[in-house]
């Protein structure tokens, strides 16, 4: 199963091996997983599947090391089994809702002294002991101006057991996990090496909005650097819910009104749409706040994520945020197409689901 990205690798990146490592984005919805392949300085998607996250192993909103892991390891073994994969590194990504993150900005520190500094940080802010704890960081870029010298970091935390479930899963069907992370830094790395950037006319700012199953996220950057983020308890399974008005029911019946042409006030889904765009405005709002009141306007608003696709629900972001949506997805470089009414065609629509998984298998090998 191949398909080609029409384009070169990114200028100034150099690529580390032929394939790239299989990316596994275990989503609050679905598992999507996806390896590339270089050939003469283009891009391919060697294979890729993706497959319903088995409700079992989501109790409590949160992937818990007490869950049952049978289904999903099934499941795992089958992806590994039908398709081609080269090799079996695989980089991982968890539920956001099951980790905290937190960006701080530092003075120069050398490695030991930044250490102790993030441990102190997780202490001070994150609900849970250290040493029970899996930590990691990334840097964002070098602080602006004197109001924030050195360099910022994002701080990730997850309890080890939420961590070793997931290392565990994947090693268990036939994976070599050689990362676990969260969505934010993979889509950081999925934007920031795009093998086509944005429009030569866009603004400043640069807003992606990843709508998943459970949750969105929203993520405001400058040339691919990080300025702020936010995950929203808001995603498509809240439009389902609220199609069946909030009883649990057949999620069938509810995926089949929530995907139909019928407009969002007849499904009875405003609510949760006129929630999602008012977090999205608050989101820019207090960015500019933050950056002493400088006006936050992206050109555009790129979308990804299964439920950006819900019918009716790009046209109406749009008409309240004025911001025109455009589809995101590197796998296949069609973020410049306008999403109308959240319908579209052919597989490079469905493809959006496969953002973060990009992100993940550049992961050490583009760079």
């Amino acid at each position: 199963m191949m398909s080609t990205i029409n384009t070169s690798a990114a200028p100034g990146h150099r690529i580390r091996g032929k394939y790239s490592p299989i990316g596994i984005d275990f989503g609050s919805g679905r598992v999507k997983m996806l390896q590339l392949k270089q050939q003469r300085g283009n891009f391919h998607v060697h294979d890729k599947c993706h497959f319903p996250m088995p409700l079992e192993t989501t109790p409590n909103s949160l992937i818990a090391s007490t869950a049952d892991p049978h289904l999903l390891l099934e499941q795992l073994r089958q992806a590994k089994h039908n398709c081609n994969w080269r090799g079996n590194r695989a980089c991982l990504s968890m539920d956001s809702r099951a980790c905290y993150t937190r960006a701080i900005s530092l003075p120069p520190l050398r490695t030991r002294e930044l250490k102790e500094a993030v441990r102190w940080e997780v202490r001070k802010n994150f609900p849970f002991e250290i040493d029970n704890a899996v930590v990691s960081w990334a840097v964002l870029g070098n602080g602006s101006g004197p109001e924030q010298p050195g360099r910022r970091y994002l701080i990730a935390s997850v309890q080890k057991t939420t961590a070793d479930f997931y290392t565990a899963v994947a090693q268990k069907a036939g994976f070599k996990p050689v990362s676990l992370e969260i969505p934010l830094t993979a889509l950081l790395r999925s934007v920031k090496l795009r093998p086509k950037g944005p429009d030569p006319g866009a603004s400043k700012y640069q807003l992606l909005v990843d709508c998943g199953f459970s949750s969105t996220l929203v993520l405001l950057t400058v040339k691919g650097t990080y300025c702020f983020h936010r995950v929203l308890n808001l995603g498509a399974g809240h439009f389902y819910r609220a199609a069946t008005g909030g009883k649990k029911g057949d999620l069938k019946a509810a995926l089949r009104l929530v995907h139909s042409r019928a407009s969002l006030a007849e499904k009875g889904l405003m609510v949760e749409a006129s929630r999602l765009a008012r977090a999205i405005s608050e989101t820019l709002a207090y960015w500019s706040s933050l950056s002493h009141n400088d006006p936050v306007n992206p050109a555009v608003m790129e979308v990804s994520g299964g439920g950006i696709l819900i019918p009716g629900l790009a046209s109406y972001l749009y008409k309240e945020l004025g911001l025109k949506p455009r589809l995101y997805n590197p796998v296949h470089l069609i973020n410049s197409v306008r999403v109308e009414n959240g319908t579209g065609s052919g597989n490079g629509f469905r493809e959006t689901l496969y953002t973060t998984a990009h992100g993940l298998t550049l992961r050490g090998w583009l760079k």
